[in-house]
């Protein structure tokens, strides 16, 4: 390059450091050149291939069935499909139409050898599907990932617990899929069963839409039991949590044999003391002092235990609290003529036996979180309706989904260890995980350059990336 060209460089660097902006008739005469570096919009896939590298035993899918003959580079491994899904999903691709970009990303490429076609990776995938030992190295590799994040506990009285959180969500697939029906929402698709470990991703069982959520929930809990027990999680150091869907007696008896806390709140189904003015007049019948909300205002709150057991579990420690909410006037705040009108009461069920009513009703309370994880794997993620009509081949995927959240959420828990921006106000609380959506937007969807120089790989991010020291580091432990 020319002397001249070389001082309009300089000179143009300099206007930006000075805070220059440029004008039109500059930007109309700017050069247009080429060089040999490749450009990419998602650096960040550097994280998900070295985290993908440490699940080891998605290489084991190489071994369940046979590759066809011909040349070996017709061959598409099956542990590089899998792994392309889940690069896919981390990068909110999750059709098979975007297999053909995605693979022919220069990151991607380290981890599936070669460009993939949509066509192939729907093959493969039936193909893996109905191979039933797919399915449980799949599981396999979310718990080896799982055993890398930490699990994150709350107190229960005296201990501090792991929570296993256990809930149904609704997917909508409409069309003439495999084994969809009308859902519990009102919807017509499918109603998977999903666990976390903590805020960590466990195991999912695709289910038809119709299918009620305690059918078979409690063989899925035994499933996911065997699954800490692989993390070296003690049973009495979970605390599994429940909605009124799960209020049953087969679900909680599996739980006292097995001697795992639980909290699941109670069904009230025709009971008539446990609607909201039976409780309160209970409440003032017992003594029971208002907490007055200090959020809003003309709201109040009773919690107490009552003295109920389930039927045919007397005698086995079960304890039964309630809570009685009221409210002196409505959310456009007009006021109630009686009192009975803004009272609204819930009950739970559960097994801790030293924690007092409020501390039980919060970590019920707690258990929305559930809610937060399925609307990341929806919104955030894109993973709803799912692209293939064999049921199947949906529940392989949505294991594989289940995989990408747990390497999103290693890059998230690695964050808030390292990066400083992340660090909120100092009148708020730490945070204790990051939406997926914010891990994507600071830590994977990032442009940068590939840059093969002086024998090494880089990967080159512009001076203005505010996250650049939390990225290197994250790297570094990766």
């Amino acid at each position: 390059m020319s002397k001249k060209n070389n001082s309009k460089q300089n000179t143009c660097k300099k206007h930006a450091e000075n805070g220059v902006s440029l004008d039109v008739n500059t930007v109309k005469h700017a050069v247009i050149e080429q060089d040999d570096h490749v450009q990419t919009g998602n650096a960040g896939l550097a994280f998900i291939v070295c985290i993908l590298d440490a699940a080891s035993c998605l290489n084991k899918l190489d071994d369940l069935l046979p590759q066809p003959g011909g040349h070996p580079w017709n061959w598409i491994p099956f542990s590089a499909v899998a792994k392309l899904m889940i690069v896919m999903m981390c990068l909110r691709q999750p059709r098979f139409e975007c297999a053909r970009k995605t693979s022919l990303e220069d990151l991607a490429l380290a981890v599936v050898g070669r460009p993939v076609s949509p066509e192939s990776l729907r093959q493969k995938m039936d193909i893996l599907a109905e191979c039933p030992e797919a399915h449980h190295i799949v599981e396999e590799a979310t718990l080896q990932l799982a055993a890398m994040a930490a699990m994150q506990d709350v107190e229960c009285g005296s201990r501090r617990l792991i929570p296993l959180d256990i809930d149904p969500t609704p997917l909508d697939n409409r069309g003439s899929k495999e084994k969809t029906g009308p859902t519990y929402d009102g919807g017509w698709g499918y109603c998977p069963m999903t666990s976390f470990a903590g805020t960590v991703p466990l195991f999912s069982e695709l289910r038809p839409g119709q299918q009620h959520s305690i059918n078979g929930t409690p063989d899925f809990m035994d499933h996911c039991f065997d699954g800490t027990d692989s993390l070296c999680i003690p049973r009495s150091g979970l605390l599994v949590r429940a909605d009124c869907g799960l209020d049953g007696f087969e679900f909680m008896t599996r739980l006292l044999d097995d001697g795992v806390p639980f909290l699941v709140k109670r069904n009230p189904r025709s009971a008539k003391h446990l609607a909201g003015t039976a409780l309160l007049a209970k409440a003032k019948e017992m003594g029971v002092e208002p907490e007055q909300d200090g959020r809003r205002a003309g709201r109040s709150y009773y919690r107490f235990e009552l003295d109920d057991c389930p039927k045919g579990l007397e005698g086995r420690g079960i304890r039964c609290i309630a809570e009685v909410r009221v409210d002196l006037w409505n959310d456009r705040g007009q006021r109630f003529l009686s009192e009975e009108l803004g009272v609204q009461g819930a009950a739970w069920w559960t097994s801790i036996d030293d924690a007092d009513p409020k501390s039980v009703v919060m970590l019920y309370h707690d258990h929305a979180t559930m809610e937060q994880h399925h609307g990341e794997l929806k919104t955030d993620l894109g993973i709803e309706r799912l692209p293939s009509g064999k049921f199947e081949t949906s529940r392989l995927y949505l294991q594989l989904a289940y995989v990408a959240m747990t390497v999103l959420r290693l890059i998230g828990d690695k964050a808030l260890q390292c990066d400083p921006g992340v660090s909120p106000r100092p009148s708020r609380p730490a945070p204790r995980r990051l939406r997926l959506r914010t891990i994507l937007e600071r830590y994977v969807f990032v442009p940068g350059r590939l840059v093969w120089t002086g024998r090494r790989f880089k990967i080159v991010l512009s001076d203005k990336y505010s996250h650049f020291k939390a990225f290197k580091e994250i790297h570094a432990q990766c």
